[in-house]
């Protein structure tokens, strides 16, 4: 476990470390040793280096690789299931000679401090919210408006497109190879002051927020007041009150256990938020091809298991909320014209500065 202690010692560094101006030139070198660098040719990316097919076993160095979440070490979190199923699928296709460790529920850093350590080469992997992305990668805030996404499949088609190739460039010219674009959920309201059904509900409530000006923005709009902390101090913060109310997907929320704490969640569906898994782009480009092809495509795969899986997985997490004594505001009690009402000022204070990608999100519902 040298990675991990590696990753414990420089701490420190890494958390003063900020992401803004942090170019691909300045990534430091990975600190361990890979296979002799084989160039991929310039015009592959993530989504379609490698070729399809067997690999071959043989031409696999024996390796362990060390992965981050913030998510908790549950299956029923969207974040662990795709862990684990990428996990499962790269020891399978490389015959065992390629080991992922997992660690879950931020054991090592807060999402900002696991992408920064990729970053610099000290992390192999972490799968990440966009949430930190934002602070280098500024085009990424986009993603982030109040209901601009329709739907997950609304979702498919802008990350597997296209735009998902674009924005997979833009994070990569920061050091950060974008493995996999996948899932990290609709997000909904949680709160312990009382049921939320329209925007003038949120009046006052102090609710934690990602990093993110636009999060932080649209719950300002709400008339609430949103407060940054990291992932690792939601649970303790909740349960202190120094903030009322929590917001993220179901299966993040559930798992999380935040029910101990929070008894009314509305099913407000007010933001999508993608994921990616990240690596080192150094480390990556410096493996053989045969080791990238055994990366994408089990991280592909676990993208799809997770697709599936989130389909029926809030229904079965909002009936286990309610043995909690959690009270559930649905989709059909919430006013949705309200909040789009409020949040439309997000849209015009925030949104003049994204305005193409927003346009090119749209245009790809139909």
């Amino acid at each position: 476990m040298k990675r991990l202690l590696a990753l414990l010692l420089t701490g420190a560094l890494v958390g003063t470390m900020l992401l803004t101006g942090c170019g691909a030139s300045e990534t430091k070198e990975p600190s361990r040793e890979t296979p002799a660098r084989t160039e991929a040719p310039e015009e592959e990316t993530p989504e379609n280096s490698g070729t399809e097919g067997e690999v071959d076993i043989s031409a696999l160095p024996e390796m362990e690789l060390e992965l981050g979440h913030s998510g908790a070490a549950s299956e029923e979190n969207h974040m662990h299931f795709f862990t684990v199923r990428f996990q499962e699928k790269v020891e399978e296709l490389s015959g065992g000679n390629i080991k992922i460790n997992i660690h879950p529920a931020s054991e090592l850093g807060g999402e900002r401090e696991m992408l920064e350590a990729v970053q610099l080469g000290v992390l192999d992997l972490c799968f990440t919210s966009t949430g930190p992305l934002g602070n280098f990668v500024p085009e990424v805030y986009a993603f982030d408006f109040p209901f601009l996404f329709k739907d997950y499949d609304h979702a498919k088609k802008v990350f597997d497109g296209e735009i998902g190739e674009e924005y997979a460039e833009k994070i990569g010219g920061n050091g950060i190879q974008v493995i996999v674009w996948a899932e990290n959920g609709i997000r909904q309201i949680f709160n312990s002051v009382h049921p939320v059904t329209c925007a003038a509900d949120m009046q006052g409530i102090k609710i934690r927020t990602m990093e993110n000006k636009v999060h932080m923005a649209t719950f300002e709009a709400l008339g609430a007041d949103p407060t940054p902390i990291s992932t690792a101090e939601i649970y303790t913060s909740l349960q202190q009150g120094v903030v009322d109310a929590v917001e993220g997907a179901i299966t993040w929320l559930i798992p999380a256990k935040f029910y101990e704490t929070q008894k009314y969640l509305t099913m407000s569906n007010h933001l999508y938020a993608p994921a990616i898994l990240a690596m080192n782009m150094d480390q990556f480009n410096g493996y053989a091809p045969e080791v990238q092809q055994v990366l994408m495509e089990a991280a592909r795969w676990a993208r799809d298991e997770q697709r599936e899986y989130l389909k029926t997985a809030d229904e079965k997490q909002l009936e286990f909320a309610e043995t909690q004594g959690v009270e559930i505001v649905r989709n059909e009690e919430v006013d949705r014209q309200s909040f789009l009402d409020a949040t439309q000022g997000v849209y015009e204070e925030l949104g003049k500065d994204y305005q193409d990608i927003i346009d090119r999100i749209r245009a790809c519902e139909n």
